[in-house]
């Protein structure tokens, strides 16, 4: 019985071998590049056909006719092939020496023409991936080897879904068998992560309400404007501009002995503010620091249009008014879409969400005009964008 059985299986290895020296030899007059069409077709029906006998004989007809001008096989189809077969070592050994230098390399030769080997065989090793980690586990395979072949399986199939965690793997990898040769192929899979620097650029965009103190609140209605931030960030400071525009109309006629601004009046008021601060808060979620600095402002009937025909009113001099005044800020940002950071190409930790600002401002108008005397209280919200730069590489 032994013997019988013996002879069936010789007889079907002669067959697979009889049947691919029939197609070498009927294809013999075929360019190279034909008969690597004609035996990737082989190849995916034998795939298809679950035969592993079939699969290593045309596997190795496509390996022999490459050339260093030509690919019969993609480096990932071959590799997944192996993977199918659980051939570990044939993986190992190409995988010690073979990383970007030679994915480059394999890019410049002729590669073999569009066909669905690929799709098939990534569709197939998904669906019994998880045998397949198995298997690498209960593999004679020492453990620097397990733990590169799970960590090729990831890559090959797509797993390694987010790159930092991938990152992070490779490189606990690379500390662990700092001497592996296993390295230079992990190395050339590592994603390029944009390593944030300790320095950061910002801008916000906020609509602010704000209320007047002494006279001021008798002589002006409530402020109604919109404010506009741009700040550098380093190592948890904040060096900001801060601009304000808006004006609200004169609640009473305002005067300064001589001339009158009539109650119900628009006015102008425009702010321009610098000021330094450092983050007291700053994590994942919330970033809230304080601030202080000085500003100049300017409080003015509208400028008229001159093209329009519009002329100054009498006493739009008189009221023309600027001063320098002291100032302090609480703003806190809430930090809502800081995984969105890959699609503006930044480094990890760049976000935006939404900004609110609460301001003090000691104003100095009383010494034009004792009717404007008062200081200025507001609460701004926004949106607010903060971008890490690059670190140097």
């Amino acid at each position: 019985m032994k013997t019988y059985m013996l002879l069936l299986v010789g007889g079907i290895v002669m067959g697979q071998l009889q049947a691919q020296t029939d197609s070498t030899e009927t294809t013999s007059t075929f360019s190279r590049t034909q008969k690597i069409k004609l035996s990737r077709l082989e190849l995916k029906e034998a795939f298809m056909l679950e035969d592993q006998v079939g699969v290593s004989l045309w596997l190795d007809s496509l390996n022999r006719l490459e050339d260093p001008q030509t690919i019969s096989l993609n480096w990932d189809e071959r590799w997944l092939l192996y993977f199918w077969q659980e051939n570990f070592g044939a993986f190992l050994a190409e995988a010690g020496h073979f990383g970007q230098s030679e994915r480059d390399l394999e890019a410049w030769k002729i590669a073999p023409e569009q066909d669905s080997l690929f799709e098939l065989v990534d569709a197939g090793l998904y669906e019994k991936r998880f045998q397949i980690f198995q298997s690498i586990q209960h593999a004679f395979l020492s453990e620097e080897e397990k733990a590169f072949t799970t960590l090729a399986l990831e890559y090959l199939l797509r797993l390694n879904t987010n790159d930092e965690d991938w990152d992070e793997r490779v490189v606990t990898f690379s500390q662990k068998y700092q001497q592996s040769r296993y390295n230079y192929f992990l190395g050339s899979t590592r994603p390029n992560l944009l390593k944030p620097a300790n320095k950061a650029f910002g801008i916000s965009a906020k609509f602010l309400s704000g209320n007047w103190s002494g006279q001021l609140e008798r002589s002006l209605n409530p402020l109604y404007a919109a404010q506009i931030d741009v700040y550098y960030w380093v190592a948890r400071w904040n060096i900001n501009i801060d601009g304000i525009f808006g004006g609200p109309r004169l609640a009473r006629d305002v005067t300064d002995g001589i001339e009158i601004w009539p109650k119900n009046d628009p006015t102008n008021f425009i702010y321009f503010g610098f000021d330094i601060g450092y983050d007291i808060i700053n994590n994942s979620k919330v970033r809230i620091f304080p601030s202080v600095g000085g500003a100049i402002t300017a409080l003015k009937p509208p400028t008229p249009d001159e093209d329009a025909g519009e002329e100054y009113p009498s006493y739009y001099d008189a009221f023309n008014l600027f001063e320098g005044h002291v100032y302090t800020t609480l703003t806190a940002d809430a930090k809502l879409f800081g995984k969105n950071y890959k699609d503006w190409d930044v480094p990890k930790g760049s976000y935006h969400g939404i900004r609110l600002k609460i301001g003090y401002n000691w104003l100095n108008f009383k010494g034009q005009n004792k009717m404007l005397a008062g200081n200025l209280f507001y609460l701004s919200v926004g949106y607010n964008l903060f971008a890490f730069f690059e670190a140097k590489k």
